[in-house]
């Protein structure tokens, strides 16, 4: 399996496990919207098991628009403990409202694991209530884990792009350089040998040697030596030698 194979398979894999966790995360937060006026049965929306909270709202409302996000911060801190379910009032003559003879909203009902209403009323109340059932100092620590995918999904993002930039970006490896072949008559001692990429090549001719430099196949300064000899020269020196 060649790099550039592996690599594809890398990135495959990240991009999975990038959009599994992004999916989690748009699964985790609970809040549903259970009406938009009409009557509803409240309790049909508790959940067993979690502490429900229900949320009396009208979008004209400033201090509903307000409580909406630490709603949501709060549904997306503790997916496991707490559900919320939006009451939709649209007006203060909707049948909902007359259902539950609503004077003000925001109006909140928090409702224990088990169905039991634990408080009622203006958000101050309820919510103080909320956040002390929900451990004060423990909902920082659940915000805490439920930020740890976005950072997981940004540090897999941002590899996979590494690895997409490095692929682009990689040098081709170089065409190797084969020695031509002596000519007629020609011994293989009498010819050169160059130090190459760490490699000694060759025998080489001396015009082919300058051919090479030419199509800058070879580097001028590039060490050359015929069989036997301790000395080296330079192919640059060799070329001026021939003109």
């Amino acid at each position: 399996m060649t790099p550039t194979t592996v690599q594809n398979h890398i990135l495959v894999t990240l991009i999975a496990i990038v959009l599994s966790c992004a999916a989690a995360m748009g699964a985790a937060q609970d809040i549903q919207t259970i009406t938009h006026g009409d009557r509803v049965d409240i309790t049909t929306a508790l959940v067993p098991g979690k502490l429900t909270l229900i949320d009396f709202y009208a979008d004209w409302c400033g201090p509903c628009r307000s409580l909406a996000p630490k709603l949501d911060r709060l549904a997306t801190a503790n997916p496991d403990v707490l559900t919320i379910r939006k009451v939709d009032i649209i007006n203060w003559d909707s049948a909902v409202a007359a259902q539950y003879r609503l004077q003000s909203i925001p109006h909140l009902k928090l409702f224990d694991e088990n169905g039991q209403l634990l408080a009622e009323g203006a958000a101050g109340h309820v919510m103080g209530l909320l956040t002390d059932r929900l451990g004060g100092a423990g909902m920082e620590a659940r915000a805490g884990r439920s930020m740890a995918p976005m950072f997981i999904i940004g540090g897999l993002a941002a590899l996979a792009v590494f690895l997409v930039l490095r692929g682009k970006s990689a040098p081709s490896a170089p065409a190797p350089i084969s020695a031509p072949a002596p000519r007629p008559g020609e011994a293989a001692t009498s010819g050169w040998f160059v130090m190459m990429q760490n490699s000694l090549e060759g025998p080489f001719a001396e015009e082919d040697l300058e051919e090479m430099m030419r199509r800058r196949e070879i580097p001028g300064d590039a060490k050359a030596r015929r069989r036997g000899q301790s000395t080296w020269t330079t192919v640059a020196e060799l070329v001026e030698h021939l003109m």
